[in-house]
């Protein structure tokens, strides 16, 4: 999935909704748009991870590379076998293609873990 902004996107985890957090990666800047675009200057991907480990992280990229339906259903949060999306396990098999491209991913985003502030109620 692709997040666009008028605002750089953060580099850091930022919370998502209660007990899941936004990972933002391919950060691009699109540079001064004309009138009525400027929404789009920025660009990056992102995924839903349920903790801001790094196996989390590799779980949702995989997840998002390999099951893109599944992966806007964790985006809308939405029910699936009666539990969260982000619940569902699945047993993947990535290629080396995929595993290539997660470490990709990683290396050019790097992974900034800051306290994530949670209010309680």
């Amino acid at each position: 999935m692709i997040a666009q902004s008028n605002l750089q996107l953060p580099t850091e985890f930022q919370r998502w909704k209660e007990g899941q957090f936004v990972y933002f990666f391919n950060h691009k800047d699109n540079g001064l748009q004309k009138e009525g675009e400027e929404g789009r200057r920025y660009a990056a991907e992102f995924i839903i991870t349920k903790s801001v480990e790094k196996v989390e992280i590799e779980k949702a990229l995989t997840r998002a590379i390999l099951d893109p339906a599944l992966n806007q259903m964790v985006i809308d949060n939405i029910e699936v076998e009666a539990k969260p999306a982000i619940d569902l396990v699945k047993d993947y098999k990535p290629d080396a293609t995929t595993l290539t491209t997660i470490a990709a991913i990683l290396i050019k985003t790097p992974i900034e873990i800051k306290p994530v502030e949670i209010k309680s109620k």
